[in-house]
């Protein structure tokens, strides 16, 4: 978390335009992966770019991240902001909202049919989930859930940082039963996030898609099992007190990345992927040290898959089209990438 980070792609070369269709043979390697040969998987290319790169991308004008100018990173965290009520329709779906948002909101909703149109929806959705119907959870009602644990997340840091600035404001002026409202709201808010989270990623688990629970020839209590404990690792993902979420929206596509390096777990959760085309499949990268570590493939659609590799080193992760069964090493630009 604390080191420079490195560039992905070959020196003054840019990622170009990016897109979530599948690419043809020709011309691929160039971008992400430097050294790319489409022709052999063998060891993982060392990167190139160094620090004076780095310095050399500053000075004309880039960031850090970018390759001419090309974000690498293209993730959405943060964009989610309070006071953004549009914003809130899920999270009052899912009856996350503190006491004065939900006030707001309501006020809202009267002035505002779009918002009245996504908060049924959404409760459409949730009622539809809570009684295990296969029911696919609109990307929205995903993002707007991951964006509000992470909002929390800094909300929390910034109390905690506060408190530690003022240790006597505390202990001069609140008594414990103030301590212990706050303590239960809060505890309570993130059960909620938490649940609503859960109950949004556990359909598509890696057990077989989005409608697990009726798939033929399963026996179902060996599915329940499965279910249960996929629902702990998630609930343990969730919890883990490093838990990153960022998001990813590439022309029409989007995905959310949830990871925590002191678990060295993490769950990709895709929504709206075109088809690859015949005989290719998506497949996920693990940048280490600025080199691709190969990871799970996933096809088209809504997925949700975890990732093998070991997060607790990983800068990044990315998602390139590979042939099917995936490739040692890349044979294709990348698709889209976020930092973890």
């Amino acid at each position: 978390m604390g080191r420079r980070r490195k560039c992905f792609g070959q020196r003054g070369r840019g990622l170009g335009a990016v897109s979530t269709e599948p690419r043809p043979a020709a011309g691929l390697g160039v971008g992400l992966f430097p050294g790319t040969d489409p022709s052999a998987n063998g060891p993982l290319p060392e990167d190139p770019v160094g620090d004076s790169e780095i310095q050399d991308q500053e000075r004309a004008g880039h960031s850090p991240g970018s390759i001419g100018g090309t974000v690498l990173d293209h993730s959405t965290e943060g964009a989610h902001r309070s006071g953004d009520v549009h914003s809130d329709a899920a999270l009052y779906a899912v009856d996350a909202l503190e006491p004065e948002e939900v006030r707001a909101f309501e006020a809202h909703l009267g002035t505002c049919s779009r918002c009245r149109e996504e908060v049924s929806s959404f409760q459409r959705t949730a009622e539809g989930l809570a009684e295990a119907v296969a029911v696919e959870p609109p990307a929205e009602l995903k993002a707007q859930v991951f964006r509000a644990i992470g909002r929390d997340s800094g909300r929390e840091t910034d109390r905690d940082q506060k408190r530690t600035r003022h240790p006597d404001r505390n202990s001069e002026t609140d008594s414990s039963a103030t301590l212990y409202r706050l303590e239960t709201a809060k505890a309570r808010r993130n059960r909620w996030l938490l649940a609503a989270a859960a109950v949004i990623l556990a359909p598509g688990l890696a057990l077989g898609g989005w409608s697990l629970g009726h798939q033929a020839g399963n026996d179902g209590q060996q599915v329940t099992a499965e279910r249960q404990q996929e629902q702990q690792r998630q609930d343990d993902l969730l919890a883990a007190p490093d838990v990153a979420v960022k998001h990813i929206s590439q022309e029409g596509a989007s995905a959310t990345v949830v990871a925590s390096r002191e678990r060295t777990d993490a769950m990709f959760v895709g929504s709206n992927f075109t088809d690859p085309g015949q005989g290719k499949q998506y497949q996920l990268w693990l940048m280490k040290d600025g080199s691709p570590v190969p990871d799970k493939t996933f096809n088209g659609g809504d997925s949700s898959v975890w990732l093998t590799g070991n997060v607790g080193d990983a800068d990044a992760v990315a998602v390139t089209v590979e042939p099917e069964g995936g490739s040692k090493a890349p044979t294709s630009d990348v698709m889209m990438s976020t930092e973890i």
